[in-house]
């Protein structure tokens, strides 16, 4: 089951890992325009949501996932920042007062939190943060209709569907005259999953950048 406990530490954990990433996510910002701020926003609006959220004692995701949505509002920043905090207020949506997610119940608020996010932008582009959450939602759905997935392994191979997301986006780019490095916000939102699947217990490598393109850590997995 996934608490609101995983949902905190997946913010707190993500803040970090971006915080750490937040100059090279600038870096490599190229979309819409290359000015530079992607890791900087990104950072601040889950900055602004940790804070929010650090001394909140409560076991129930509905709990959690409200004051983050409504911490993410406030904090948010930049384009990157407002699609990532309508994420998280679809999420919130998609939670619908439940105390805990099963499988099934963290894919349908992963989807509404994509659902949320698209609807933030005015034209959506492929090869973006939005079709890195896209991708991965889509997975996810897919993956709980299986149902032979424990929440372990679930969470594991989201993850992968969202590295090779995140991996396919240099070519995404390219073809709408974008040099061929992964998207900023897209790297950015792999992190932030990186830190949900890093609090159900999953030892993940996660990814980094190495000349411009995403590669999967050597022995990354569960």
């Amino acid at each position: 089951m996934i608490w609101g406990t995983h949902m905190k530490k997946a913010v707190l954990t993500s803040t970090e890992l971006i915080k750490a990433e937040m100059e090279f996510i600038n870096a490599i910002n190229v979309f819409p325009v290359a000015d530079g701020d992607t890791g900087t926003n990104m950072y601040y609006t889950l900055k602004g949501v940790a804070d929010a959220i650090a001394d909140l004692e409560e076991r129930s995701i509905s709990v959690v996932a409200d004051v983050v949505a409504n911490a993410a509002l406030e904090s948010a920043r930049g384009n990157s920042g407002v699609i990532l905090s309508q994420f998280f207020w679809g999420f919130r949506e998609g939670v619908d007062g439940r105390e805990f997610l099963d499988i099934p119940g963290f894919a349908h608020a992963l989807w509404e939190g994509t659902r949320w996010a698209y609807q933030a932008v005015a034209n959506p582009v492929e090869g973006t943060m939005l079709t890195v959450m896209r991708e991965t939602s889509e997975s996810a759905r897919r993956l709980a209709k299986e149902r032979r997935h424990d929440v372990r392994s679930f969470m594991h191979h989201i993850f992968q569907s969202a590295l090779r997301a995140l991996e396919k986006t240099p070519e995404r780019l390219r073809k709408i005259g974008k040099p061929k490095i992964v998207d900023s916000g897209g790297y950015g939102f792999v992190l932030f999953l990186e830190g949900f699947v890093r609090s159900i217990g999953v030892p993940v490598k996660g990814v980094r950048i190495r000349g411009m393109r995403a590669e999967r850590e050597v022995g990354s997995g569960k």
